[in-house]
């Protein structure tokens, strides 16, 4: 697991929340191993924290994140009650897909659940280029002719 000398410092000062993600296949629900996931502060987007791959279950190992105190849950206040994180999630063969605001509370396990399309890319062979003004038929209709 590698950590930011910024993450370590932070987590020195908070209090610590808990995150395992789980990957899967939209058409499908099959894990997806090896699927990356960048994970940065809602407050510093484009800085990466933390990143992790999942296995071959799909999922990561658990990891640590800072969180508020755990007393700003237990009563009304001002004051956040979680921290927010969001998550960059990729693999081979799938779309990109981007998580905002996942919710991170002290002392809590969050599980996050993600499912990834996949991509399609468009190749000469899967691709056609049909005339303006000509007609595909499906092959089981033919064409009477009218003479």
């Amino acid at each position: 697991m590698r950590r930011s000398a910024s993450l370590r410092a932070n987590q020195e000062n908070n209090e610590k929340g808990f995150l395992q993600i789980r990957v899967v296949s939209d058409n499908n629900e099959i894990p997806i191993k090896n699927a990356r996931i960048e994970i940065a502060s809602t407050g510093n987007p484009d800085q990466t924290l933390e990143q992790i791959r999942t296995n071959g279950d799909g999922l990561t190992e658990t990891i640590e994140l800072s969180a508020p105190p755990l007393e700003y849950s237990l009563s009304p206040s001002d004051n956040q009650p979680y921290s927010e994180y969001n998550l960059k999630v990729s693999a081979d063969h799938y779309e990109d897909t981007i998580i905002s605001g996942v919710q991170i509370l002290s002392g809590e396990i969050g599980l996050q659940n993600i499912r990834l399309l996949v991509s399609r890319p468009i190749s000469p062979s899967s691709s056609a280029v049909i005339p303006f003004g000509n007609t595909i038929l499906p092959r089981s209709q033919k064409l009477r002719s009218s003479h």
